[in-house]
């Protein structure tokens, strides 16, 4: 009975043996190669982005009523109007949505004889720095006006500039500047078509006002006086809606005064 075990076993070791052997002798995997005829990746036919319906909320302090245009309607009181400058009178908001627009879901379009409006609060004491995306239809950043507004005296103050010619690489323009403290008046920001833009249309977005020093913004300009077409536009919206507005003063017959 010992001998048959003994000899099982030795059945078994010389078959792992041979096994070893065999393996020892293998050669190296070869490399992977691509088929010929395989086609090569070919250029992204779609772009995945991220867009939070509040806007641009990682901006702290901004004085905007509703920068990103999340919250404004297409009429009525809100805090961005669409005026026109061929019927003298405020006309439906057009906006854009996704992809089209740089922060939030929403953003505003404006074409050539429209005017925007928005609103924002002046900081009480120091002067405040604006800055407002605009996507122009072409490549010109300067078919687009950007001034501050005071609804209530009709002042078309400063006007705020563009950093670069050209849009960047994502087809936006940055309009900024330093304005002078607006406290106790009606501020906003006014939009407008350039009198002989390159392009048809314009987008507008991600607009924020902050007081000098709480946010340091790079390459801050110093903006000046607006465009005598921006003046009158400023003119012809600041007087319709003090006399169209269902809440509010009118300057003329009610002047705010500092507390």
């Amino acid at each position: 009975m010992r001998t048959g075990i003994f000899f099982l076993g030795l059945v078994l070791v010389g078959g792992l043996a041979s096994c070893d052997s065999t393996q020892s002798g293998m050669q190296p995997t070869p490399p992977l190669t691509t088929e010929a005829g395989v086609p090569t990746l070919g250029v992204p036919t779609r772009t995945v982005g991220y867009r939070n319906p509040f806007g641009n909320v990682l901006q702290p302090g901004n004085l905007m009523i509703d920068g990103d245009f999340e919250l404004t309607g297409r009429s009525d009181q809100a805090p961005w109007i669409a005026f026109s400058q061929m019927q003298q009178a405020q006309e439906t908001l057009n906006y854009d949505t996704g992809g089209r627009c740089r922060s939030g879901v929403r953003c505003g379009l404006i074409g050539k004889g429209d005017t925007l409006i928005g609103y924002f609060s002046s900081p009480a004491l120091v002067n405040f720095n604006v800055r407002v995306y605009i996507q122009p239809e072409g490549d010109h950043c300067g078919d687009a006006v950007v001034t501050t507004f005071d609804v209530a005296t009709n002042d078309t103050g400063q006007s705020v500039q563009s950093d670069t010619p050209a849009p960047a690489a994502d087809g936006w323009c940055v309009f900024e500047g330093m304005g002078q403290n607006l406290a106790y008046e009606q501020p906003a920001l006014l939009v407008m078509m350039a009198q002989n833009p390159q392009g048809s249309t314009v987008h507008i977005d991600e607009a924020t006002v902050l007081p000098v020093g709480q946010v340091p913004i790079n390459g801050i300009n110093v903006m000046t006086r607006a465009a005598p077409d921006a003046i009158a536009a400023g003119n012809a919206v600041g007087n319709w809606v003090r006399t169209h507005r269902n809440f509010g003063r009118d300057r003329s017959t009610a002047p705010r005064t500092a507390p």
